[in-house]
């Protein structure tokens, strides 16, 4: 199934190095644990400074929550990415940091 962590292009990440020092501090919106621990997970592998911003009822408030500039980096299984967020990344208002099978 997979999945994709994204941010928000304020992050300006334009290659991998960009994520070890992001422009603006990385905040991660977390519904519950276990929909997010990919993200965190891959985060923590590559040594990324990030803050985990709990509290969302679900994964829609997440996304949600990047659009509104409330956190600026989100996850979500590949599948559901390619009808709601592809668009999003093609316009420049996502950018895919990366994926995890």
């Amino acid at each position: 199934m997979g999945r994709i962590t994204y941010a928000s292009p304020s992050t300006r990440p334009s290659d991998r190095e960009d994520i070890l020092s992001p422009r603006e501090p990385l905040m991660l919106g977390v519904p519950e644990a276990i929909s997010t621990i990919d993200a965190v997970h891959g985060l923590s592998l590559v040594r990324a400074n990030f803050r985990a911003v709990t509290g969302y009822p679900g994964k829609a408030e997440t996304r949600l929550a990047l659009m509104r500039n409330e956190v600026n980096v989100d996850s979500s299984r590949r599948r559901c990415l390619i009808p709601a967020w592809r668009p999003l990344i093609k316009e420049g208002k996502a950018v895919a940091l990366f994926t995890q099978a």
